[in-house]
């Protein structure tokens, strides 16, 4: 049980990428992000901040505006932002701030509702190979069974 934590950490993070572009070659996940317009009680606001991805194509689509090297969303109307993210790229980088509020993620069929409010900025990276997991809705069960194989050998 002493080396499975580690052994299942460096199957998951570190040849995970590797591991997927076997699996299921360079693809791409079509990815929908979307301010919510609600907030945290400590949040002083609504925002929704990204590093502009490196693949994206130049056009900032309505209800988001490019900031330098990043995007984000925060008067209404709140419009899709949805990216093409290929599985060998680094994915999506949210920034965090005390500004941040709710964002809406859609991955393949899945959507779920992630607060990004933190008291000092910070970064959240999800990476292209996680992504394309997600969209298939196979991460969950993959580091499952790589955890229980590594425990139980």
């Amino acid at each position: 049980l002493f080396l499975s934590l580690p052994i299942a950490y460096l199957l998951t993070s570190k040849l995970l990428p590797f591991i997927v572009v076997a699996l299921f070659g360079v693809q791409t996940s079509v990815i929908e992000l979307q301010a919510t317009g609600t907030k945290s009680a400590d949040s002083k606001g609504a925002e929704v901040w990204i590093e502009r991805p490196q693949y994206m194509d130049g056009a900032v689509p309505s209800g988001w505006e490019a900031r330098e090297n990043r995007l984000v969303s925060y008067i209404p109307p709140y419009g899709p932002l949805t990216l093409e993210v290929p599985s060998t790229s680094p994915g999506l980088e949210f920034v965090k701030t005390d500004w941040s509020g709710h964002a809406s993620i859609k991955i393949g069929a899945s959507k779920s509702k992630v607060d990004l409010y933190s008291k000092s900025e910070s970064r959240v990276s999800i990476s292209g190979h996680e992504l394309l997991l997600k969209s298939k809705g196979i991460f969950v069960p993959f580091v499952v069974v790589v955890f229980l194989h590594c425990w139980l050998v």
